[in-house]
């Protein structure tokens, strides 16, 4: 538990810069292969954390247009002659909005895992580089 709160304050700390920018996902993944230092482990959670707050707002955006639909439902014409049709676009913005959640949890894995890294390598000084990430 310890080490989750001392990964949530170093990375915490970084995401709530506004305006902060994120890196492509190829840019990313060769960043976490190269990361070596707590420093550089530390930038990749950073960036894992943002990635996930940016699909966690996208699955929100998602929700609130199934929401929408869902409502402006019984107004179409359709709904009673084709109610098949009206249930997909809603569906669709559902499934979407799971899809977005998946990704933000795997997004916040990876920056836990980097972020303990990070936290393990300046506990040792920056020693050397931690094998198996």
């Amino acid at each position: 538990m310890t080490n989750m709160i001392r990964t949530m304050i170093l990375v915490g700390v970084s995401t709530l810069v506004l305006g902060a920018q994120t890196v492509n996902e190829k840019n990313l993944q060769q960043m976490a292969k190269a990361a070596t230092t707590a420093a550089q482990h530390g930038e990749v959670a950073k960036q894992y954390t943002l990635r996930a707050e940016q699909f966690e707002a996208k699955a929100k955006k998602h929700e609130a247009n199934a929401a929408e639909l869902a409502a402006r439902k019984n107004n179409y014409a359709m709904t009673h002659k084709w109610p098949a049709m009206i249930q997909g676009p809603i569906d669709r913005e559902k499934g979407l909005a799971v899809e977005a959640r998946r990704a933000a949890e795997e997004s916040l894995t990876l920056a836990a895992k980097h972020g303990q890294a990070a936290v393990q390598l300046e506990a040792r000084g920056n020693g050397a580089p931690r094998q198996g990430l």
